[in-house]
């Protein structure tokens, strides 16, 4: 799990924002940790009630693991390249890039990258005329930009 959640964080998480990402991760983790400590000392003190404390972190898990099969339903990975003519990037792309992205995409890099797009119900109406799902952009950066 480790693992998978490293790579999903290099891959989709900007170097400039990791820090921030690992704070709030770190925090929600002390949180949960805290409430295992609250719950084991106040509400299932007594050995005898060593099942319920059990149940609870099977009910946690059931929950985390129905949060990470929603996210895996509402969004998803795609990869593209972009093509260069000259030294020149393709410019008719309308999404934003991560620095690793801008990095795989200069000279040195292979111009293959990963973008996280949102595929789930739209929430907000957006009156864009174009045939695309996302009014023309479905990069996850500015499609969750406020509409004018």
């Amino acid at each position: 799990f480790d693992m998978c959640y490293l790579e999903l964080v290099q891959l989709l998480v900007d170097e400039r924002e990791r820090a921030s990402c690992n704070g709030v991760e770190n925090a929600l983790c002390a949180a949960a940790e805290l409430a295992i400590v609250i719950l084991a000392l106040t509400v299932f003190s007594n050995p005898d009630d060593f099942a319920g404390l059990a149940i609870a972190s099977a009910v946690a898990l059931l929950l985390a693991f129905i949060l990470f099969v929603a996210w895996t339903q509402l969004w998803h990975l795609h990869t593209h390249r972009h093509v260069s003519s000259g030294n020149l990037q393709q410019k008719s792309h309308h999404h934003a890039h991560t620095i690793q992205q801008a990095r795989s995409l200069s000279n040195e890099g292979e111009g293959i990258h990963v973008h996280l797009h949102y595929t789930g119900p739209r929430l907000v109406y957006d009156d864009h005329s174009s045939s695309s799902v996302f009014g023309g952009n479905d990069s996850i950066i500015n499609d969750l930009q406020p509409h004018a």
